[in-house]
Order: C-alpha cells, then structure tokens, then sequence
C-alpha cells in the first residue's frame, strides 16, 4: 500500500528520491534496543492500557521506522512495540507490525518535521521535557537551531528555549515531567529556581515550584507567571533561618 507524500516532504527534490510506504514488518525484524528517539516519559498505566488495547482491537495505527542494515529502528511508536513485546513474553502470539517504512537515507531536515507533525503537534502531544528532550536529540545529531526552526515553524528562540530546558537541575526536570508549558514560561521558573536553590530557604524551592507548576495548564502570560513565582516565593509556609556570614 502506497502513501501520500505530499506532505511528508516538503520539497519536489526529496519527492523525486525519497519512498515512504507501509508495509507489514516481522516484529523480530524491529530493532527494540535502539532508544535514540524514545522521548516520551515512562508511563506504566499508559503501557498496561496499550496492551490491552492490543489484545481487544488489533493493531489501528501504524508505527514509523527507518531502514538500517540489519532491520529497521523505531522512529515513532516505542509504547506499541514495547506493548507488543510484552505480549509475546506473555505468550501471547503476534507475528508482525504494520509500519510506515521510511529509507535509511532520510535526511534530519525530512525526519525532524516529519516526527513534530506526529507528537509535537499530534492528538497525542509531547509535554515540556519529552519536546525538550527530542529537540536536544536533534540538534545533537546535526541540526542547527535555525535549521529545526526553519524546517517545523518553530521560532528559534523556542528552539534555543527547549535546548536550555533539557539541561534543567534535576530536581526541577523531573518536575517538568507530564507539564505542558511553553519554554519561555519554563526557563522564567529555571532562573527563579537557581535563585532559590541559592538562598537561606533552598529547602523550600522544589516545594515552590512545584506550587507553582499546579498553574501550568493556565492561559498565562509572563507577566502573571512572574506574578505567581512573586507570590509563591513570599508566601513561603515557613521561614528558614538566615544564612550566617
């Protein structure tokens, strides 16, 4: 069965060179180990779901992968086919995955696009660290800020945004995870966050932020969301006692 290209690549070049198809793949044939663009955050409930998803329905989306030497590599559709492999410890009988098939040469301008229309911009979006951390995979691989921006109608300071944010302290990345913030509202916390792990009241910092994060669904603007990180901070529960000099 042939797919559109249309939209899958965005100039007549690539459509002269580049095949994209799907096709029923053996499961034994997709490379599982290859987590280069496993962005999502673990979610085992989500996993579970899937499986019985599976079981009940069949297979009702395909999964992207790419052509490599000895197989194909997952692109998109890592939960799939973990779900899929844990059937079949289970003993459960699965033969193979309808895919999208994509060339081995396919270039980081075409996939880059090619993946944000899927989860960037998909019905099921990443959140802040999942953007953040396939943004950084990204530019790690080859590609400029302006590039990706160029390629997938980011703003550059977006993407530059996304790239500071994968590096955020621990504590608050793992806070990041699951929120939907934009990066500028995300780097605004960062900042107030060094300040606070850097005061007498250090220990009260990822309590705030996390206060503070409760808000992040919200049509906020930065100026509310520096109303809030003000408000917060002051309405500390408790007072630790000053640093001594």
């Amino acid at each position: 069965m042939r797919l559109s290209t249309d939209k899958l690549f965005p100039t007549p070049d690539m459509l002269e060179t580049l095949e994209h198809h799907a096709a029923y793949i053996p499961f034994s044939q997709i490379d599982l180990s290859d987590r280069t663009h496993r962005f999502r955050t673990p979610n085992p409930a989500i996993s579970e779901s899937l499986k019985t998803d599976l079981l009940r329905h069949g297979q009702l989306e395909p999964i992207l992968i790419q052509e490599i030497s000895n197989g194909y590599r997952i692109l998109d559709g890592y939960r799939r086919c973990d779900a899929v492999a844990r059937l079949l410890e289970e003993g459960r009988p699965w033969e193979k995955m309808l895919a999208q098939v994509t060339p081995a040469q396919l270039p980081l301008s075409v996939r880059f696009p090619l993946l944000v229309d899927k989860n960037v911009r998909g019905p099921s979006q990443f959140g802040l660290m999942e953007t953040a951390r396939f943004i950084e995979t990204f530019y790690e691989e080859g590609m400029s800020a302006e590039e990706m921006a160029r390629s997938a109608a980011f703003s550059v300071s977006d993407i530059l945004g996304y790239l500071e944010v994968a590096r955020a302290p621990l504590a608050l990345a793992e806070l990041f995870e699951g929120v939907f913030l934009s990066p500028t509202l995300a780097l605004a916390l960062m900042r107030r966050f060094t300040q606070w792990i850097d005061s007498p009241y250090s220990d009260q910092a990822v309590s705030i932020a996390a206060r503070v994060l409760d808000h992040a669904g919200e049509p906020l603007t930065l100026r509310s969301w520096e109303f809030l990180l003000n408000f917060y901070w002051a309405d500390r529960p408790f007072m630790a006692p000053p640093r001594k000099s």
